[in-house]
């Protein structure tokens, strides 16, 4: 995922006003920015202005538990934005997305993914399909039928990809630091819905220091607390030494630590 953004057009009705790139993601701006779309918001048109193909239809979508408003773009719509476009996604037949099994990955009206998966975020529920999820790419050989359902690693997998974090390119050169990663996987997450529930209220991810991300993740942790959920960690792993080979059968020692609760391993 690119971070690169475009002009945009609003039109209400034969009214057109378009906004820049830096209207958009200024912070000297972000309360107009805010007003603007507030008013748009089921109200206007909205049309990104990068140098893809297509009509490049936004929509204006409204996070109730942070009062924000952000744009996103419309299903299977990301192939017709420029390749370093923010909103530009691959055809879905055309890319790794086309080989999940029909109801595992889909995109909402509203631009998201939804997922099913082989483990439930909520404690009292097995699975989000079931007792019996078949996770996709595998076959059951009971000859029951079993309802698909996307793994842990198909998840990570999905969410590096969503980030961009499978491409490189040039301006990235030496800037892939925890604190990046971070910041690209929370978003990919937060446009991710299972059992009702944003993957990115559940994803704890490795921070490099104390701040912003270390204390979103504290934030996370209580809530899963509190309200019974289960918590999904992406952190690297540290490297080796004689003391944490002593505790590697006790619990994980892991880099960018902060924020993220002990792992323990069960015996």
């Amino acid at each position: 995922m690119s971070d690169q953004r475009y002009t945009v057009c609003i039109a209400h009705g034969p009214s057109i006003k378009t906004y820049s790139e830096q209207f958009q993601t200024q912070a000297s701006y972000a309360p107009q920015w805010k007003a603007v779309l507030k008013k748009a918001h089921k109200q206007a048109t909205v049309s990104c202005q990068c140098p893809g193909t297509g009509c490049r239809l936004l929509a204006v979508r409204h996070m109730s538990d942070s009062d924000s408003f952000h744009l996103s773009r419309y299903p299977r719509t990301g192939a017709e934005h420029a390749l370093d476009c923010v909103y530009y996604s691959p055809d879905p037949d055309k890319s790794g997305l086309g080989s999940y099994s029909k109801g595992v990955v889909e995109e909402t009206s509203e631009g998201d993914l939804k997922i099913k998966l082989t483990l439930s975020l909520r404690k009292k529920e097995p699975a989000d399909t079931g007792q019996a999820p078949e996770a996709t790419g595998s076959s059951s050989g009971s000859g029951k039928a079993t309802k698909p359902a996307l793994t842990l690693l198909g998840l990570l997998h999905l969410l590096w990809n969503e980030a961009g974090l499978n491409t490189w390119s040039r301006g990235m050169a030496g800037k892939r630091g925890l604190g990046l990663v971070h910041s690209r996987l929370q978003d990919a997450a937060d446009r991710m819905l299972a059992s009702r529930m944003r993957i990115g209220d559940a994803l704890v991810i490795a921070a490099g220091s104390k701040g912003f991300q270390s204390e979103a993740n504290e934030r996370k942790v209580k809530s899963a607390i509190k309200n019974n959920r289960r918590l999904l960690v992406i952190a690297p792993l540290a490297g080796h030494t004689e003391d944490r080979e002593k505790t590697a059968a006790r619990y994980l020692t892991i880099t960018g630590f902060n924020g993220v609760p002990r792992m323990f391993l069960d015996d």
